[in-house]
């Protein structure tokens, strides 16, 4: 038995050798070939693909309906054999795409809440030249810190309505209003209290 070092492969004799050597270098002129019908054709194929898209859709939905044994043992098959290198990926995702996965969160707490997305939000603090509109001073932070900006809207409305939007204020300015249950009379009567009981002059 012989052995070629340049194509890789183990012979037993002449005529195998042709043989396997004819296999090599037929699949890689195959592939040239290929390479360069793409290379040519490269719109003519984009076109194709266009028209069987919804085709090629269709068969999927099909072959997904008549196969789901199949394809739920297949999936449960390449799990199984591959619990750790799944396990790893899942866990570098996760740390790559840690901030990307709070931004979505607030995102989809925004549009709840609010009705608005978080790119508005941040739109609506820029027109206010990111400064609080009760109090004027600019915002800091992020979160439940107290010069932070949050959504201020009224509870009338219903959940998610962004007509029920005031504008964006402090974190801080949120609280002390949303004390007096954002009522004007229970405002006038801190005041008239500080006004009565107040120590300075």
């Amino acid at each position: 038995m012989g052995y070629s070092e340049k194509y890789d492969f183990y012979f037993t004799d002449m005529s195998d050798y042709h043989r396997k050597y004819s296999c090599i270098v037929g699949k890689r002129d195959r592939k040239e070939y290929h390479r360069q019908y793409v290379l040519a054709n490269e719109e003519k194929l984009r076109e194709r693909r266009s028209v069987n898209k919804e085709k090629k859709k269709e068969y999927d939905k099909q072959y997904s309906q008549d196969n789901k044994e199949k394809i739920k043992e297949c999936k449960e098959q390449y799990y199984q054999g591959n619990k750790e290198i799944i396990s790893d990926k899942h866990k570098e995702y996760y740390h790559a795409n840690k901030e990307n996965r709070k931004d979505q969160k607030r995102c989809e707490k925004y549009r709840a809440a609010y009705g608005i997305t978080l790119e508005q939000s941040k739109q609506m603090i820029l027109e206010q030249d990111n400064k609080c509109l009760r109090c004027g001073e600019p915002f800091e932070g992020k979160g439940t810190e107290k010069y932070a900006p949050v959504v201020d809207h009224d509870h009338s409305y219903p959940k998610g309505d962004p007509n029920s939007i005031r504008g964006i204020i402090h974190s801080y300015c949120n609280l002390m209003m949303g004390n007096h249950r954002d009522s004007i009379e229970e405002l006038k009567l801190s005041i008239d209290y500080l006004k009565k009981n107040g120590k300075r002059p």
